[in-house]
């Protein structure tokens, strides 16, 4: 069944902050009143997805035009967004009496739960509202990732895999997401690109596990990896040579997201273990 329900928002004030280093520009964006702050998404018009989180609630918020636009819950059950299109049409997943997909499409929320499933995730979102996630089979247990739009859906399964998830989807219909393989005597995650019927690998060199989560039309790929410390970093890679990207004196960086202009966002852990929010880019200054 399609639970359908409406989404408000409304405005606040914009509290970002500007920083550099040789190698990227990047600004923080952290609402009023929030503790810790992750970017989840960014569109292609730069509105930029974000986590808040206080001290005993979490809320969403949208930034743009350098302001934040708080997102309501609309099922009261706890929506994680990780998907907005230029139309600011949302995907992610809710919580509520087990994990459902959901698309935010016109302003109205549609909960979507695969057939057979225990659990159904959403996770990006493209200008065509086909969006991409993951579910997992009741019978067996087993991870599929799937790609969807209105009735029309297709699981992804990468060969010789135990686990497969879709996290990004480009207007060409590209997807990114990662797979753990059977045979992996470390257990380590691998990504991977979908384009056409063609599947490639995405190792990080020097990388214990590499989680590409989003892919913009150029074919440029974000996301996080995970050295043999087990301590996280974001990457961008654009024609095959990926940059390693942290934030300076961050413990933790990772990102979620990137869109046409190479706008990248997610996640710093600091010192004092604090998360904040940012979007950064490699080649431009930052106009936030």
């Amino acid at each position: 069944m399609i639970v359908i329900t409406m989404i408000l928002s409304s405005t606040l004030g914009a509290q970002s902050e500007r920083h550099g280093n040789p190698k990227f520009k990047y600004v923080v964006l952290n609402p009023p009143g929030c503790q810790n702050t992750t970017a989840t998404a960014i569109n292609n018009a730069g509105t930029v997805v974000i986590h808040c989180q206080m001290e005993t609630t979490t809320s969403w918020f949208l930034y743009k035009k350098r302001g934040f636009h708080p997102l309501e819950d609309v099922n009261s059950g706890g929506q994680s967004y990780l998907g907005i299109n230029k139309s600011e049409n949302l995907s992610g997943f809710t919580d509520q009496r087990g994990y459902k997909a959901f698309l935010v499409f016109q302003n109205l929320l549609h909960v979507i739960q695969v057939r057979g499933s225990s659990l159904t995730e959403g996770a990006g979102l493209n200008d065509r509202n086909e969006y991409v996630g993951d579910f997992r089979d009741a019978a067996t247990g087993a991870f599929h990732g799937f790609r969807a739009r209105g009735a029309h859906f297709a699981t992804i399964d990468i060969p010789n895999s135990t686990g497969t998830a879709a996290y990004g989807i480009n207007n060409k219909g590209w997807i990114v997401g990662t797979y753990d393989l059977n045979n992996d005597p470390n257990n380590d995650r691998h990504g991977f690109l979908l384009r056409e019927d063609s599947v490639e690998t995405i190792d990080v060199p020097g990388m214990k596990s590499t989680a590409p989560r989003a892919i913009n039309d150029a074919g440029t790929i974000a996301g996080t990896v995970s050295d043999t410390g087990d301590i996280a970093h974001g990457y961008v890679s654009s024609d095959g040579n990926p940059i390693v990207i942290d934030i300076p004196g961050a413990i933790h960086t990772q990102i979620w997201g990137i869109n046409n202009d190479g706008d990248f966002v997610g996640s710093y852990l600091d010192p004092a273990q604090v998360r904040h929010a940012f979007v950064g880019n490699l080649r431009r200054n930052l106009g936030r």
